[in-house]
C-alpha cells in the first residue's frame, strides 16, 4: 500500500531533503508508525548531492525497515530506554549528530493493552533522561520532540498557549504528564545549551499501515468496512475529531524543521505546534464515511450510545488542534481530503 503523494507536496519534500543534504541525523523511536510514514515518504525521492544519514533505534528491527530511502541511507541501533545497560551502550559510542529527533513512546498495542500508568510515567522519565544525557555529549543543530494534544487540557479547539494543565493526580493523566516531562526536559535544553527546539504535538492521523484492531476509531472502522463488517460505535458518536493524512503530516514536519534550520535568529528557539487538520468531524460521521466506502454495501452502522472510554487516557469530547499558529508560520498543509485518503486505503 503506497502513500499518496501530491506532486506539490513532493516537490516541498525534495526541496527539503536538498536543504538538510549531509545531515546526521538520530531518530530515536523511528521505527513507530510515523517514522515509517516519514521514511517511506522519501523512498522515491533522489537529490544530487550527498544523502542523508539516519540512525533510526527501537526495542528491535521492524521487518518494513530498508537500508536505503531514495537518498536516505538508513542504520539501526537496538534502544530500550528502560534497559539501562542498552542505554549506557548506545550513549557510549553515540556518534556527531546535528539534529535529535525523539519521537519514542509507549506502543500504541502495549497501551490499549493497559499498560499501567506508572509503566507510561516511567518511561518519559528514562526518555527524558535519555535526551538530556545525548544533547551533553553531541551539538546538535535542533531537537524536534514528537509530542500531543493530550499534554493540554481545553474543551474546545486545542492551541499551543495558552495551554491548560491536566489534574497533576488524575488518575488517567500519566500519559498526558509524561508528554509534558518531555517537554519540559526540551524547553531546559533549549536554554542550557542554545539549542532550537521544536515541539511537535501531533493529533489524530492516518495513512496506510495504521493498525486495525486496537482502539482506534479510525483504524477500527476501516477494519470493520474492510471486512464487511457492520460499524459499531459504542458510544454516542458526538465526540469531534480531525484526521491528517500521512503525507500532509510529514509534509508539516519537514516544513517545520527547515524553517528552524533557515531562521538565523531561531538558535535558542522553544518552539510549540500543532501538527493536524481543522476539519473536525464526529465519530458518528466518521462511522458513516468509512462505511461508505466498504466493498460489501450490506455493510451498516450502529450507533450503541454507551458512555465514552478511552483506554487508561483522559476522555476528550473534541480533540481537534487550533492550527493558526502553523498557519502563521506558513507550514499547515492539509492536501489530502479525508475522502480521497480513505479511497486509498480500500485500494
Amino acid at each position: 500500500m503506497k502513500i499518496l503523494i501530491p506532486e506539490d507536496t513532493r516537490n516541498e519534500l525534495y526541496d527539503f531533503l536538498n536543504s538538510i543534504a549531509g545531515s546526521n541525523i538520530l531518530f530515536v523511536g523511528g521505527t513507530g508508525l510515523i517514522g515509517r510514514w516519514f521514511l517511506e515518504c522519501f523512498d522515491t525521492i533522489n537529490i544530487a548531492l550527498s544523502g542523508v544519514d539516519v540512525t533510526v533505534t527501537g526495542r528491535s528491527r521492524p521487518n518494513w525497515l530498508k537500508n536505503t530511502y531514495g537518498s536516505i541511507r538508513v542504520r539501526f541501533e537496538k534502544l530500550d530506554l528502560q534497559e539501562p545497560r542498552q542505554v549506557l551502550a548506545v550513549l557510549r559510542k553515540i556518534s556527531t549528530y546535528n539534529q535529535i529527533w525523539f519521537f519514542a513512546a509507549p506502543a500504541a498495542r502495549e497501551t490499549f493493552a493497559g499498560v499501567s500508568g506508572f509503566s507510561k510515567y516511567k518511561m518519559a522519565l528514562a526518555s527524558a533522561s535519555f535526551l538530556m544525557d545525548c544533547v551533553d555529549r553531541v551539538s546538535p543543530d535542533i531537537i524536534v520532540l514528537a509530542s500531543s494534544g493530550i499534554a493540554v487540557s481545553s474543551k474546545n479547539e486545542v492551541a499551543e498557549k495558552p495551554c491548560g494543565a491536566p489534574d497533576l493526580f488524575g488518575t488517567e493523566e500519566s500519559l498526558a504528564h509524561g508528554k509534558r516531562v518531555l517537554e519540559r526536559a526540551c524547553w531546559e535544553l533549549s536554554h542550557q545549551f542554545d539549542l532550537s527546539v521544536s515541539v511537535v504535538r501531533i493529533f489524530s492521523c492516518y495513512g496506510p499501515y495504521l493498525p486495525t484492531d486496537l482502539h482506534y476509531a479510525f483504524g477500527n472502522f476501516i477494519g470493520n468496512a474492510f471486512r464487511g463488517e457492520d460499524i459499531i460505535v459504542n458510544s454516542d458518536g458526538q465526540s469531534k475529531r480531525s484526521y491528517i493524512y500521512a503525507s500532509d503530516l510529514i509534509t508539516m514536519l519537514c516544513l517545520e524543521i527547515l524553517r528552524q534550520l533557515k531562521d538565523t535568529s531561531a538558535k535558542g528557539t522553544f518552539n510549540v505546534v500543532n501538527l493536524g487538520s481543522e476539519v473536525s468531524i464526529s465519530i458518528a460521521e466518521l462511522a458513516d464515511l468509512i462505511g461508505s466506502f466498504s466493498p460489501d454495501k450490506r455493510v451498516s452502522v450502529r450507533v450503541l450510545g454507551a458512555v465514552n472510554q478511552s483506554a487508561g487516557n483522559r476522555v476528550r469530547a473534541n480533540y481537534v488542534p487550533d492550527m493558526s499558529f502553523s498557519k502563521e508560520l506558513g507550514i499547515y498543509r492539509n492536501r489530502v481530503a479525508i475522502n480521497e485518503g480513505i479511497a486509498s486505503l480500500f485500494s
